[in-house]
């Protein structure tokens, strides 16, 4: 196209030539004259028209936009089903859920559900409210009793961390988290997790309701 341009704008450029050449070879009468610079204009006009073609053909093309780079720990992120903004502390990559702390409170819910969010000038991640109230979901079918019984240590964290927080959305005040008795490592694990998670206010063991091998957890209040 750049070449066809070039090619076009050579030819106008030769008419030019020639029609100054006529202009100093024959005797000139009013009515040629008047058809002369009626040629020029158009001649100058598609001469132009194709200097603006070749400049925009040569102009360079805008760059692409950045790609948006992936969501990490650390980052701000407004969470879609709650309407709350929040800073994510933990990502798993093969459920494709995130742990997103929100206030006082975690929550884990899947990446789709997280759109980036604007973070202060300063550059520091603050938890923010929007203007409208907000009323959290209802999730009436949770459980008040958690039966980990039977399970491997390394699954409780996390298990029992979304747990909680879903007991905390549904409104529940106080659960019943069956562990059994064993050797006691679950059981240990299990208060270890309530010992430091924010949405849990106080827990005792079982008493009549299961001994050592429940634990009662009281939930902050909402």
């Amino acid at each position: 196209a750049r070449q066809e341009i070039e090619t076009e704008l050579r030819e106008v450029r030769q008419q030019l030539r020639r029609l100054r050449e006529e202009y100093r070879s024959v005797s000139i009468s009013r009515q040629w004259l008047e058809e002369a610079e009626k040629r020029l204009v158009a001649t100058a006009e598609q001469a132009q028209q194709a200097t603006e073609r070749l400049q925009r053909q040569m102009a360079p093309s805008a760059p692409p936009p950045p790609a948006e780079r992936p969501l990490q720990v650390g980052d701000t992120v407004h969470v879609a089903s709650v309407g709350l903004n929040g800073e994510i502390m933990a990502i798993d990559t093969d459920d494709e859920t995130a742990t997103v702390q929100v206030g006082g409170f975690r929550l884990t819910v899947k990446c789709s559900e997280l759109k980036r969010a604007k973070t202060a000038d300063n550059g520091e991640h603050r938890f923010t409210l929007p203007e409208r109230q907000v009323n959290l979901p209802s999730m009436p079918d949770v459980s008040m009793t958690f039966d980990m019984r039977g399970w491997r240590v390394s699954e409780v964290s996390g298990q029992l961390d979304r747990y909680l927080n879903d007991a905390y959305l549904a409104g529940l005040h106080q659960v019943r988290l069956i562990h059994g008795k064993g050797t006691g490592a679950l059981r240990q694990v299990v208060r270890d997790v309530l010992a430091s998670h924010p949405l849990v206010a106080s827990f005792t063991g079982g008493g009549r309701d299961g001994g050592d091998g429940v634990t009662i957890a009281t939930l902050v209040d909402r």
